[in-house]
């Protein structure tokens, strides 16, 4: 394997890698929840103290995926050993299940614009100190170096992910043939 696009953290693989992004997670809760008089603006983004959140009931995804591991770590750097009501191996659910007041989820911000809910649920950002996030990386044996082509792959998903953040929607494919157009040069 000369190169795997993923997310952080690694289980049991060892290897090196150059971060392309950091995807912040987000708490879903249902509109008609509480809790959203203890919501507060930072940066123009709606946030929440994760420590009120200690006492609620929580979708989770099954341990051994990722999201969940992030979500583990999350809830842990709070101090919360989460109250699970119901496991799924669908972020789409867990989202869906929480819009519906049956408990709240944690789910990466970027995940938002793929699913549908029967009820708009509210989108909540996290203070740093909880690290609410996961990195995507491009990872490689450890102790190798990337080649020139993989660099300059990192490269553009770095561009790629940075104009994505800058916006709140685009169309990838269009983005990506003019990155492509604009670094055709590598192509030959």
């Amino acid at each position: 394997l000369d190169i795997a696009l993923m997310h952080t953290p690694f289980r049991s693989v060892e290897a090196d890698y150059e971060t392309i992004a950091r995807d912040p997670y987000v708490v879903v809760i249902s509109r008609s929840s509480p809790l959203a008089s203890h919501i507060y603006e930072k940066g123009g983004k709606p946030y929440i103290d994760l420590r009120l959140l200690a006492n609620e009931k929580y979708i989770l995804a099954y341990p051994s995926q990722r999201v969940r591991q992030v979500s583990d770590r999350i809830l842990s750097m709070a101090g919360i050993t989460p109250d699970i009501t119901f496991m799924t191996s669908s972020v789409e659910t867990a989202m869906r299940v929480a819009s519906v007041g049956i408990g709240i989820t944690l789910m990466p911000k970027s995940y938002i614009s793929l699913f549908t809910c029967p009820a708009e649920p509210f989108f909540w950002h996290l203070e740093d100190q909880y690290e609410p996030w996961w990195t995507f990386v491009a990872a490689y044996p450890k102790d190798s170096e990337l080649s020139g082509p993989a660099l300059e792959m990192v490269k553009i998903l770095k561009e790629i992910f940075s104009w994505h953040e800058s916006k709140t929607q685009f169309d990838l494919t269009s983005y990506i043939f003019s990155l492509c157009q604009s670094h055709s040069n590598m192509l030959y």
